[in-house]
């Protein structure tokens, strides 16, 4: 009885330091600060409002920049083609759902959802336009199962080291929802997740795994934009989804029945999702085009923003 009492005692008050440490951690931060200087807007949609900017000629061809996911994503990776691509074409740049300066409601968080999202935005907001898209990473996947679904109401793809074929393609099962279910939960979860988006982690994850090329790239300003990003009310309901697998989607078979143009772009020094992921992708479509940017990691159109936004061009040809 003594040594329950003594253990009970002891998770008490670990499960105290936990809470303090966390209602420290969420004070102080501030807003979200915007990545770019657009015109601000909000989509609103079923599951929560989109805050998305908009730069570019009106008439021009309209364009959406779709960001990655990770624990502190928003659009600010994408940041530096923004105003680049606006020169010719309607630019438009949100924040996914559950991220950055978009609202980030407490549901569950799947592939189907932010596909859902695409379809409806690309409906809405450009005027009954074909959208352009540049999506990166596990957006990639949703933004084709999208253009599958929806032909009509896009136009090309480009895609930054993109995953859905053989990669992040694993349905969640039984671990996946135990990660999620703990993620979600108000003390431990929350312990976690601020462990996950700490600094250090931050910058282990920017310098070390292959998101940029130089790890002299990741700067002390990039860094604290990161981490107020990852510190909002509910910042850990859709990571907790994306690291639990529940984002991810094979596309295999829709990218085989899309219709729509695809061009791939790759980092040839992207660590997480290496460019000889780039192989399935020819594989099944031979008419898929290819673009490999030796100076850059993950997040090319951040590393070589000139250079991605003249390939952007040509492809879409619109120089």
């Amino acid at each position: 009885m003594k040594r329950m009492y003594k253990l009970a005692l002891g998770t008490g008050a670990a499960l105290g330091l936990m809470v303090a440490i966390n209602d420290r951690l969420s004070k102080g931060v501030g807003p979200t600060p915007r990545s770019v200087d657009g015109e601000q807007h909000f989509y609103q949609w079923r599951e929560g409002a989109i805050y998305y900017e908009v730069a570019g000629p009106r008439d021009a061809p309209p364009l959406l920049l779709v960001h990655g996911f990770n624990a502190a994503a928003s659009s600010f990776e994408l940041r530096r083609i923004f105003h680049l691509l606006a020169e010719d074409f309607r630019v438009y740049l949100p924040d996914l759902l559950g991220f950055g300066r978009s609202e980030r409601p407490a549901i569950d968080y799947t592939s189907d959802l932010y596909v859902d999202l695409w379809c409806d935005f690309a409906r809405d907001v450009p005027n009954r336009r074909p959208l352009h898209v540049v999506a990166s990473s596990l957006s990639s996947a949703h933004l084709v199962a999208a253009a599958a679904r929806h032909p009509e109401r896009f136009g090309g793809l480009v895609l930054v080291c993109p995953t859905g074929v053989q990669s992040l393609v694993g349905r969640p099962g039984l671990r996946g929802a135990l990660a999620r279910g703990i993620l979600r939960s108000p003390i431990v979860g929350t312990t976690l997740f601020n462990l996950l988006v700490a600094r250090r982690s931050l910058a282990y994850y920017l310098r070390q795994r292959g998101i940029y090329a130089d790890p002299r790239s990741v700067t002390e300003t990039m860094l604290d934009h990161y981490y107020i990003v990852s510190h909002q009310p509910g910042a850990r309901w859709a990571p907790a989804a994306f690291v639990s697998a529940y984002l991810n989607r094979d596309v295999s078979q829709e990218l085989v029945s899309l219709p729509n143009p695809v061009h791939l772009v790759w980092g040839r020094r992207a660590g997480l999702t290496p460019v000889e992921r780039a192989e399935p992708f020819l594989a099944l479509r031979p008419d898929i085009s290819l673009d490999v940017f030796d100076a850059a990691g993950l997040l090319v159109p951040d590393e070589q923003p000139s250079a991605f936004a003249a390939l952007v061009r040509r492809v879409f040809h619109a120089t």
